[in-house]
């Protein structure tokens, strides 16, 4: 997932993609500990 913030700031997170739709019990242990800053942004 890529996330584009105020000021032109990218993140991303990368998440393990299953059968079983995201939800608040399991976005975490699908995409651990959250979105990192995409080095080079903003552009």
């Amino acid at each position: 997932m890529t996330l584009l913030a105020k000021y032109g700031v990218a993140y991303e997170a990368v998440c393990n993609i299953t059968a079983t739709p995201f939800g608040p019990t399991n976005l975490a242990a699908a995409c651990g500990t959250g979105f990192k800053v995409i080095p080079g942004t903003p552009v």
